[in-house]
């Protein structure tokens, strides 16, 4: 066998054999850390675990208005206060609004859905609105 050859095979296998060491080192640091992680959230104090939803049960109120020859835009009130003020299509550059009523009812019901989900902020996409229906 040539020299050259020699040394292709020993790199080869060395490559190899640190190819192993390190998804076996992986293997290892992952399984230690997700039991540091498990064992970190039983050791932490009250206070600082993750606590429940605060829009879960909270009053929300949608109301759509019509936005002069803009189209309709809609607010969103937490607990009687106004949260969300949406003149316009969300996500959309310009000030349109919605063609329909319906469509800025449904556009606020999902937001309020995602306020309720903890979904903060609740900021709405293109696709999202697209998916609904309501870019007409």
């Amino acid at each position: 066998m040539s020299t050259y050859l020699k040394i292709f095979i020993k790199l080869f296998f060395s490559l190899i054999l640190a190819m192993l060491v390190v998804q076996l080192l992986t293997q290892t640091l992952c399984i230690s850390d997700n039991s540091f992680s498990n064992s970190k959230q039983e050791n932490q104090p009250e206070s600082s675990k993750v606590k429940d939803n605060p829009y879960k049960n909270a009053t929300i109120d949608i109301k759509t208005y019509k936005v002069d020859t803009l189209g309709w835009g809609y607010d969103i009130y937490l607990w009687k206060s106004l949260y969300v003020h949406q003149p316009s299509i969300p996500a959309l550059p310009g000030n349109r609004g919605f063609s329909e009523d319906s469509l800025a009812r449904k556009a606020a019901e999902f937001v309020v859905w995602k306020i309720k989900n903890n979904v903060i902020p609740p900021s709405v996409s293109l696709q999202e609105l697209d998916s609904l229906g309501v870019l007409k």
